[in-house]
C-alpha cells in the first residue's frame, strides 16, 4: 500500500469500504481465517468499527 500512496493512489479506503462490506456478509471467525486478520482485529471490523492498521 505505501507503493501506491507514494504513487498519489489512495487505497484505504477502497479497502476498508470492502472490509465492511465483507464482514456484513461472513462471520468475523472466516474473515479472520479468510483474510489472515486476527480474530479480535476482525471482531472489531463486524463491529462496525474501523480497522486501523500501521
Amino acid at each position: 500500500m505505501r507503493k501506491l500512496t507514494a504513487l498519489g493512489i489512495r487505497a484505504r479506503p477502497a479497502r476498508n469500504t470492502t472490509l465492511m462490506e465483507l464482514s456484513a456478509e461472513l462471520p468475523a471467525v472466516v474473515l479472520s481465517r479468510l483474510l489472515g486478520l486476527h480474530i479480535s482485529r476482525a471482531e472489531m471490523v463486524d463491529q462496525g468499527g474501523r480497522l486501523h492498521t500501521s
